[in-house]
């Protein structure tokens, strides 16, 4: 049975890789975000669950509401830096509980014409929290012009009426008798490209668990990510740049444990890593969760971007302070792909920790013990001499 893709859906969709061993006695479990599957693709928006889950199968569940924006050219540099900084005033004013001043940052940085999935995600918990029509209004003006000709009007406030009061409603509904739409289409078969990288992320899975395996099984386990790799190269070459964000269901994580399982292998990552930077200065792929991929398996001297200077243990959160060379490194690094210092990073990641329920700005990994009685010290300690030169100290927090 088809189902209309403009009602709530309230399926769950889990999805969960296995636990990747690291070096030491410790494992890591990556938390995935994980987003619905696009169940109508006549249309150019969509109400859909967006959770995310973690390895405690606790989850946290808001109604979100996107719109598949594709652009014919690649917005300029200096337009995916303002995306960023606009996006990064809106999570400030978060922060600080001003949801309205963060919907005006949100739609500064949506009338450039990118979307990424966090952002997505945030703006729909600050509609939900707003009582402000004239700001909501303005949003909804700025994604309604960059809807397809196909939808209406009378469509497009039936998606977003929920957010609106009475009156509310039908002053959107004069304002947008006005708007000239942007016409901005593609010709990219995304539920087509999104089964492919579906079916790709359940080869990677093959060889991998917690079982032990072969050196065979573990020499098929190469090749399958060598083979993946590849077929995500010509799925660009087939396809051409298609945005990251539209990759609904299982397509993103697809792509995401495929890059994440092949830059393990620093020449892979060292081969690829220009190509998928170029992809984050076209607008097309998330910083965010590009620095994810690559710091995945670094929680050494060796990650890129800081990802792992904190993270949890248990209902603890470890916060490393960075050395001066680690620190110029790495904001350097952060710096280049639009990314805030890591002392910004590690304070909005406090946060997010103690307001785990509300919002979400980058993910945070959690390591668990592999004996009971470890705790986020003897954690935290291990981890100091792994990270070497690049951090002198740690601080452990409790919410």
């Amino acid at each position: 049975m088809e189902m209309d893709a403009t009602i709530l859906i309230r399926v769950m969709i889990q999805i969960q890789f296995p636990i990747e061993k690291l070096k030491g006695s410790f494992e890591i479990r990556h938390l995935e975000v994980c987003q619905m599957p696009d169940l109508n693709n006549k249309t150019d928006m969509k109400r859909f669950v967006f959770f995310i889950s973690t390895f405690s199968s606790m989850y946290f569940c808001v109604d979100v509401m996107a719109i598949n924006v594709a652009i014919f050219s690649d917005p300029p540099k200096t337009e995916v830096r303002a995306y960023y900084e606009n996006v990064f005033k809106a999570e400030n004013h978060i922060m600080q509980n001003e949801v309205d001043s963060a919907l005006m940052c949100y739609n500064i940085a949506e009338s450039m014409n990118i979307r990424m999935m966090i952002d997505i995600r945030n703006i729909s918990v600050c509609l939900s929290r707003s009582d402000n029509d004239d700001v909501k209004i303005s949003l909804f003006k700025t994604r309604y012009s960059q809807t397809n000709d196909t939808v209406t009007i009378s469509q497009f406030i039936s998606w977003v009426s929920s957010f609106l009061s009475d009156e509310g409603v039908e002053h959107l509904r004069t304002e947008l008798e006005n708007i000239k739409k942007q016409n901005s289409v593609d010709n990219i078969d995304y539920q087509e490209l999104i089964e492919k990288l579906e079916s790709m992320g359940k080869d990677d899975q093959l060889f991998r668990g917690e079982s032990s395996f072969s050196k065979a099984e573990l020499r098929q386990r190469k090749k399958i990510d060598s083979r993946n790799m590849r077929k995500l190269m010509k799925l660009y070459s087939d396809y051409g740049k298609f945005l990251t964000y539209r990759l609904f269901g299982g397509g993103f994580s697809g792509y995401e444990i495929i890059l994440i399982h092949n830059f393990f292998d620093k020449k892979k990552y060292l081969k690829y890593n220009d190509f998928f930077i170029g992809e984050i200065l076209a607008g097309r792929l998330d910083a965010r969760e590009y620095a994810g991929i690559v710091d995945n398996y670094r929680f050494d001297s060796t990650q890129v971007y800081g990802c792992h200077t904190v993270f949890s243990v248990g209902d603890s959160l470890v916060v490393f302070q960075l050395s001066d060379s680690g620190k110029r490194k790495i904001n350097s690094n952060r710096k280049s792909v639009f990314l805030q210092d890591i002392d910004v990073m590690q304070n909005k990641m406090i946060w997010q920790w103690r307001n785990f329920d509300s919002f979400w700005f980058e993910n945070v990994w959690e390591l668990i013990p592999a004996f009971s009685n470890e705790t986020a010290t003897d954690v935290a300690k291990q981890k100091l001499k792994e990270m070497g030169s690049i951090v002198t100290g740690y601080e452990i927090l409790s919410r």
